[in-house]
């Protein structure tokens, strides 16, 4: 995830005891499956796979995140690879100066003026996601934890909750507490509904 229990003993400025290990990794994971649902992306480093995605029939092509890519094919409708493109001939990959990635424009005098407008007509070998969690995301994720961790240690907590592990997670209270926080300023800018 995107904190660890000596991340939020820094920011609180305590040791927190070895006892309540189990319940703050339920915290670090319930900050970050919420903070990946708001934005509707994982700012974690997914690994190395293949992935198929539909063609979108012009010269861009929006993925998802990328830190780099290994092989990009064109696919049949039965799915079988027809040829495949280099990067920095046939297409390049944007952001140009940032990192991590999420769209492929094909280059001029590339084998492609566009990308097929077919389903899942474009096979990607890359990784995925971010190789560093950003800065904001990571602060975000460590203000809404420790909001949580000082409000469950005062008994504050009295609304729907939902069974996360051996301890009671209060989803709706980390809403709350982001508005609370101007945590939703941060999010916001790293929010990808929308996008495809």
């Amino acid at each position: 995830m995107y904190i660890t229990k000596g991340d939020i003993q820094n920011f609180v400025g305590e040791d927190i005891d070895s006892t309540a290990d189990s319940w703050l990794d339920s915290i670090i994971e319930m900050v970050g499956n919420y903070i990946d649902d708001y934005c509707d992306t994982t700012f974690a480093d997914a690994g190395t796979a293949t992935r198929n995605f539909d063609g979108s029939g012009n010269g861009d092509l929006v993925v998802d995140e990328f830190q780099s890519i290994t092989s990009v094919y064109i696919l049949d409708i039965d799915g079988n690879q027809l040829f495949d493109l280099l990067e920095n001939v046939d297409f390049v990959t944007y952001p140009l100066n940032d990192s991590p990635k999420n769209r492929l424009q094909l280059l001029r005098g590339g084998q492609l003026i566009s990308w097929p407008k077919q389903r899942y007509s474009v096979r990607i070998t890359g990784s995925w996601g971010a190789a560093v969690v950003p800065g904001p995301i990571k602060m975000a994720a460590l203000q809404l934890a420790a909001r949580f961790l000082d409000k469950s240690l005062r008994g504050g907590m009295h609304i729907q909750r939902e069974r996360l592990g051996e301890y009671d997670i209060i989803y709706e209270q980390v809403a709350d507490d982001a508005k609370a926080l101007g945590i939703f300023d941060i999010l916001d800018g790293y929010r990808k509904i929308g996008m495809d």
